[in-house]
């Protein structure tokens, strides 16, 4: 009988302790002390139950106390950072294969490049561009994942960096722009000006869309995540985001993240006033 149904290891593919053998009712077996059989003239082996699979999964098992006897103790941390740098979480990452990818990068930094993003990025964070080039192409590439696999997955995919950053860095990062409001203000103001000069508009004012939508999130760190109302009510904090979209290009052109709790008539107001500030005329 496995004996813990609440600690979950990876199923062992093989071991220098024995074979394991993986029954079709779902124990797994490690077979050992081969020896000889003069009777049914073959080698035979001595078969011991560590544990049974997961319904459904044949990769994790819930161990027995035999299963602690050969392998050692259960290391919940190890365990952990398995699943983390595991195959199906590494999918999930945008890791799909072992070849380096580039083509992410190079069609970004192109369209940044050609709607004056990137020179705005460039004059407002000179320290940090390289960075945030590389978290825009991983936040795409990877849309669901988390800083803590962003080192393994810029293994796999060119981002602009001579480096892998650790995850602590580029949580740090994401706290010192998303902290400072002065200088988002200024880029979006730059980007705006730089914008204009490669789509001039002559003859018509430029026409420029506004929606705003929300997103869940199981954060209890993130103080713009609030209890409001949304469209699918999963019964999780969301954050309100606000954006402004030139309707000509499809460019987004500006936009804002704000407390989850607020209304989008209650909010509307204050948005149109920052995009003014941006330098747009009403």
């Amino acid at each position: 009988m496995y004996s813990n149904t609440d600690v979950l290891v990876k199923t062992p593919k093989s071991s220098d302790k024995g074979t394991i053998h993986i029954l079709t009712t779902g124990y797994v077996l490690l077979a050992t002390e081969y020896h000889w059989d003069s009777e049914k003239r073959r080698p035979v082996d001595k078969r011991i139950s560590i544990g049974k699979i997961v319904d459904g999964d044949r990769s994790h098992m819930h161990p027995n106390k035999n299963y602690e006897q050969f392998f050692g103790p259960i290391d919940a941390e190890v365990n952990r950072l398995k699943d983390t740098f595991g195959t199906k979480a590494r999918k999930a990452a945008g890791k799909t294969d072992s070849k380096l990818s580039f083509g992410p990068y190079l069609v970004l930094k192109a369209a940044a490049e050609q709607s004056g993003c990137y020179t705005a990025l460039t004059r407002v964070y000179p320290e940090y561009e390289r960075k945030i080039i590389a978290l825009a192409v991983y936040s795409i590439v990877a849309e669901s994942s988390t800083a803590q696999l962003f080192p393994g997955w810029c293994f796999d995919h060119y981002c602009g960096l001579d480096r892998v950053i650790d995850d602590s860095e580029v949580s740090g990062l994401y706290r010192l722009i998303g902290s400072d409001e002065g200088n988002i203000n200024v880029f979006f103001r730059i980007f705006r000006e730089e914008y204009e000069k490669r789509f001039p508009r002559k003859d018509s004012n430029r026409v420029i869309a506004f929606d705003s939508t929300n997103q869940n999130t199981q954060s209890e760190n993130e103080d713009l995540a609030e209890f409001g109302k949304s469209k699918t009510d999963f019964g999780l904090k969301i954050i309100n985001t606000a954006m402004f979209v030139d309707e000509e290009t499809g460019i987004p052109m500006w936009y804002e993240h704000y407390d989850g709790s607020l209304l989008d008539k209650v909010q509307t107001s204050f948005s149109l006033k920052k995009i003014v500030d941006a330098g747009y005329q009403p």
